[in-house]
């Protein structure tokens, strides 16, 4: 994720544009409204134009990773705080569960996590996942 890092320093303008120390990639993440809102107008602000360009002008960027330094290296943590609880259990690698396999992956949830997440190219079709939930 270093690529990530580098991108989302030298988008808000974090000099110089350095690699972070800190992973904050992760799933089901508590952002607030307004950090969002001032991070947004940061970007614009440094490179006097849309930050959605600015972002996208990198085209390997991580939304996590931005929001995590910006909080952690802009804002000192201010209004915030860390956390390692993984709220959504999620299967990145491998091939495509059966339908045990699924119920199993499903049935190992902690109790403190509230969602899943199936990593996109693993080849899980949406349909099945529904009808396995009892959602369709």
């Amino acid at each position: 994720h270093r690529i990530w890092s580098r991108n989302a320093g030298s988008a808000l303008g974090i000099e110089p544009s350095e690699v972070s120390t800190h992973d904050y990639i992760s799933t089901l993440i508590a952002w607030r409204r307004e950090t969002v809102t001032a991070l947004c107008a940061r970007i614009e602000k440094i490179h006097g134009r849309n930050w959605v360009e600015v972002v996208g002008a990198a085209r390997k960027f991580s939304e996590c990773m931005i929001y995590g330094r910006y909080v952690d290296e802009v804002l000192a943590g201010a209004g915030h705080f860390p956390g390692s609880e993984e709220f959504c259990r999620v299967h990145w690698t491998g091939e495509a569960l059966s339908d045990d396999e699924f119920r199993r992956f499903v049935a190992a949830m902690a109790p403190r996590q509230v969602a899943i997440g199936m990593q996109s190219f693993i080849g899980t079709d949406v349909r099945r996942i529904r009808r396995l939930i009892g959602l369709d």
